[in-house]
């Protein structure tokens, strides 16, 4: 399996530690602005919960002169819910809202390109195409060429193809392809050969798939790289050695950093025996290996901020883990987590003195 973690800890120390700088300084604009840089990073290598949770303190950090930046945090917000399982949480946070200001510019086109991922998520295909018809007029409109930082290339060539419009579908990505060939963007080749693959049937397509799992495997976009081993898992079929791998490794990968969407596709590619084996999601009451871990730390005594500490994470991510262990556990609060999880914890401390 790829090694996808190098220099994770030490990138998020060096941000904790800008960032405390912030605070001291009471700069609220430098701290969205570092917060929301960093839930994009995050949400492309896979840190789905970690995302959200930056995405969500920048909305609430950020000051009025911060306008040009609310919609890609608001991206990455759309995107890390549905990753993370919840698309009908992204579609009530993604409703038009006071915090559109820019909504007849360009950049509005990411709200759009998530509100289309919401809605292809929720089962409403047809409003997804719409919204990223819209995003192509205005994104070409103002002569944005550049595939790496927005994917509505990706998504609106999909999209056509699910539509049964195999030739825009061909064409959107032979141009995102050689864009990206063009701009040589770190992970953005990855992306087009992946779209590439898809759009083209047969053994060149399941070629095209092997080329971008390759290219992915060594950029940052990691989860990218999972949609990515599933799809060529997809195409080789159930019962094909190379299928179980490539799904096998993007589950545990998948769970192990919050993204659900991709962890149940995954499951649903391994034979019973194999995702028995592989399969921590859904042990301990569905509980990927992040949220386990978390609770174990929480019913050993720790305080969330303790536990986010130690785990090199967000005191907020922490919550989010715990929030979503307690209802798959369907307990009320950590008093319970003990049971839950078996009885077997270890106090991580002695207990505090009545």
């Amino acid at each position: 399996m790829v090694e996808r973690t190098g220099g994770d800890a030490s990138r998020h120390a060096e941000d904790e530690r800008v960032l405390r700088s912030t605070r001291r300084r009471d700069r609220a604009v430098v701290r969205a602005l570092l917060r929301a840089e960093r839930a994009l990073e995050r949400l492309r290598s896979g840190h789905v919960l970690d995302a959200l949770a930056d995405g969500l303190q920048a909305l609430e950090d950020r000051g009025d002169d911060m306008d040009h930046v609310v919609g890609p945090v608001r991206y990455v917000v759309g995107i890390a819910l549905i990753e993370a399982g919840r698309p009908q949480e992204a579609v009530r946070r993604l409703r038009p809202g006071p915090d559109e200001p820019d909504r007849w510019s360009w950049r509005h086109s990411w709200v759009l390109t998530a509100r289309a991922a919401a809605a292809e998520a929720s089962g409403r295909p047809e409003e997804a195409l719409r919204l990223l018809d819209d995003v192509e007029r205005r994104m070409r409109a103002a002569g944005a060429l550049n595939p790496a930082p927005l994917d509505w290339r990706e998504r609106l060539s999909l999209l056509a193809l699910g539509a049964g419009d195999t030739t825009r579908a061909a064409e959107l990505a032979r141009e995102q392809l050689g864009l990206a060939r063009r701009w040589r963007a770190s992970g953005a080749l990855g992306s087009a050969l992946r779209t590439s693959g898809l759009v083209t049937p047969g053994r060149a397509g399941t070629t095209l798939l092997r080329r971008a799992h390759d290219e992915l495997a060594g950029s940052p976009r990691t989860l990218e790289w999972i949609r990515c081993g599933l799809d060529l898992a997809e195409r080789l079929g159930a019962g094909d050695p190379d299928a179980t791998r490539l799904a096998t490794e993007a589950l545990a990968l998948a769970e192990a950093r919050g993204a659900r969407l991709q962890a149940d596709r995954a499951h649903a590619l391994l034979p019973a025996g194999e995702e028995h084996r592989v399969g921590t999601g859904r042990r301990n009451g569905g509980l990927t290996a992040a949220e386990r871990e978390i609770a174990r730390l929480a019913a050993s005594g720790m305080t969330n901020p303790e536990i986010a500490g130690a785990l090199h994470l967000t005191r907020r991510t922490v919550e989010l883990h715990l929030t979503r262990a307690y209802r798959k556990l369907g307990i009320c609060g950590r008093h319970e987590l003990g049971e839950a999880l078996g009885g077997a914890v270890t106090p991580a401390r002695p207990p505090r003195a009545p």
